[in-house]
């Protein structure tokens, strides 16, 4: 019997293309607030500005590396359910059940 993860849990996390094309669109984003801060403003002023906006960046880096961590976790939670689930079927059983997912 293959294991797959519920759907609902995570569904937040969205596809490999959805994240890649977002993270397109938000470097093009940051390109273009950089030329229009190097067109708009003088030198001291394009240096705090970046700064704030590696500020953000950075406060979003930590965000992702969190998540990332929870659903690390959450994702071995669930392999160990799993497995302890798989493990203290009766070996009877689960022969029983084998053959008859295979006649399916």
């Amino acid at each position: 019997m293959a294991y797959s993860r519920p759907r609902k849990e995570f569904q937040s996390l969205g596809k490999k293309e959805d994240i890649t094309q977002r993270g397109k669109a938000a470097l093009k984003r940051a390109r273009e607030e950089s030329e229009q801060i190097r067109e708009n403003f003088t030198r001291p002023q394009r240096i705090k500005l970046l700064h704030a906006q590696l500020k953000d960046i950075e406060a979003s880096v930590e965000k992702l590396h969190s998540k990332m961590e929870e659903v690390r976790a959450r994702l071995k939670e669930l392999e160990a359910e799993q497995q302890s689930r798989h493990s203290s079927r009766p070996l009877l059983k689960r022969s029983k059940d084998m053959h008859a997912n295979a006649n399916d």
